[in-house]
């Protein structure tokens, strides 16, 4: 823990940390006179403040680095519009309160300026007439020094940069944990206008915790604070645990925690209904296999039935029984001829006969016909 002991290169006004700096900057903004009211996304790390300009419905992301307010908010607006204080990945960079960003800087004073100026000079909008590419529609062109680097406006011991510059120390990286490439603007590819997601660990673009990155949150310390830190393990957990990359960390493990639970809970509302479904397939279940038996036992009894009849000994004696219908019904009209048989009788026995013969031919059809 020999680097601990570096000094610092300037020390700021004790009256106040890093810390509590952060904190009433973001109490500030939270009871900032604006048209919509901030939104947290992140605590202690991420706001959204949505306005109004020129009938549009505008989004203002505010994005608080880890050595803020050390370093400037970084503002970016959606949708993608072009203005004059916006670079090409919408990142704000012309709003004067946002240039000379100073540690003791009010953050709700750059949001106002920021909002109030794009109500008052709305942006335009791809597909609107007479829109152009980039700030060269209204001649002016982007004077925001690249994000990350350091404050030219910043002078040691009033919230200056730190030692070492944060574009070096802290590399934003992607979702992959790879780094980021600059643009043209000096502004990293991973600082473009994202939609509106709810927050989870894989999105999350925090930078690793190196050593050049924790000597820039320390260099505000003095060197006795310094040396208690290096002869105190407390003290190092201390300041390990209330770091805002940690702070930032525990918001959202918490978030996903609550997330989860809340989709816990609305699934297991649907458990009676779950139940009931249930229910009902096993009903069902239960009945196919009794459908499924009894098709089974059929099957059996006609295949028995099968193997104890010859096809052609049942169209055989299907012929003999129609031929003795047919016979049975001449005889009685040879004796209705012969006067040995009444009218009354002769009628009625004929038409028994004739249904017998019908009834024994259509059996014979309908069987040749299936087999």
């Amino acid at each position: 823990m020999a680097w601990f002991s570096r000094a610092p290169a300037a020390a700021p006004p004790p009256s106040m940390d890093l810390s509590s700096l952060r904190s009433r900057q973001i109490d500030g903004l939270l009871m900032a006179n604006l048209p919509g009211s901030v939104s947290t996304k992140i605590t202690n790390a991420e706001y959204e403040v949505p306005f109004t300009a020129n009938g549009r419905p505008v989004l203002l992301h505010i994005k608080l680095p880890l050595n803020f307010p050390q370093m400037q908010p970084v503002l970016t607006i959606t949708p993608n519009c072009h203005h004059p204080v916006l670079n090409a990945s919408g990142q704000v960079c012309g709003i004067e309160a946002l240039q000379s960003w100073k540690a003791h800087s009010s953050l709700a004073k750059v949001v106002e300026q920021t909002v109030d100026h794009l109500i008052r000079n709305p942006p335009s909008f791809p597909g609107d007439v007479g829109s152009a590419r980039g700030a060269g529609q209204y001649g002016m062109p982007s004077t925001q020094p690249a994000y990350g680097a350091p404050n030219p406006y910043a002078t040691a011991g009033n919230g200056g940069p730190p030692a070492v510059p944060y574009h070096q120390a802290v590399q934003p990286t992607s979702d992959l944990g790879m780094s980021t490439t600059s643009s043209s603007q000096g502004v990293p590819s991973s600082v473009s206008t994202p939609a509106p997601t709810e927050v989870t660990l894989s999105n999350a673009d925090l930078p690793e915790l190196d050593r050049a990155t924790i000597a820039g949150f320390m260099q505000d310390m003095s060197t006795d604070e310094l040396t208690e830190m290096a002869e105190s393990m407390p003290k190092v957990r201390s300041f390990v645990a209330n770091l805002t990359h940690l702070q930032v960390i525990r918001e959202r493990v918490e978030f996903l925690r609550q997330e989860r639970t809340r989709l816990a809970e609305a699934n297991m509302k649907h458990e009676p209904e779950l139940n009931r479904l249930k229910s009902e397939v096993k009903a069902l279940t239960q009945q196919l296999a009794e459908l499924d038996q009894s098709l089974a036992t059929k099957l059996a009894r006609y295949t028995e039935l099968s193997s104890q009849y010859d096809r052609q000994g049942l169209v055989a004696a299907l012929k003999v029984k129609q031929s003795e219908a047919e016979e049975a019904s001449e005889d009685l009209v040879s004796q209705f001829r012969n006067e040995d048989l009444p009218v009354e009788d002769f009628v009625k026995q004929f038409k028994a006969a004739r249904v017998l013969y019908h009834e024994r031919r259509l059996k014979e059809e309908r069987f040749l016909a299936s087999n």
